[in-house]
């Protein structure tokens, strides 16, 4: 149906059709808030983004030491949480879960 109505047009208004297009694409968008990238850019920046997820998750698979040192952060890093803030997450878990129940209709 866009090539039928593309089609459709003269030559002049599928000359404008394609400047404003373009111009959208290349434009920065404005908002309330303040100054935005283009369309373009954003497709950019979205596609080098999930390259470069890609090439990490590639990187990761080929190289098991890189893979035991994430690991190993994690597990480090859960058990520095826990132990700093174990007996206060559990006492706040605790206070949250006999609070809600206090307020439930029976």
């Amino acid at each position: 149906m866009n090539t039928a109505i593309y089609a459709a047009l003269d030559q002049q208004k599928k000359d404008t059709l394609i400047k404003e297009a373009l111009a959208f694409l290349l434009e920065p968008n404005r908002t309330g808030y303040g100054t935005r990238d283009s369309p373009l850019m954003d497709c950019f920046r979205e596609e080098a983004r999930k390259y470069a997820h890609e090439a990490c998750i590639k990187y990761i698979a080929e190289h098991e030491e890189f893979r035991t040192a994430i690991d190993t952060a994690i597990v480090e890093g859960y058990k520095r949480f826990l132990t700093t803030f174990g007996e206060k997450l559990y006492d706040k878990i605790g206070e949250h879960i006999a609070d809600a129940l206090s307020k439930r209709d029976y």
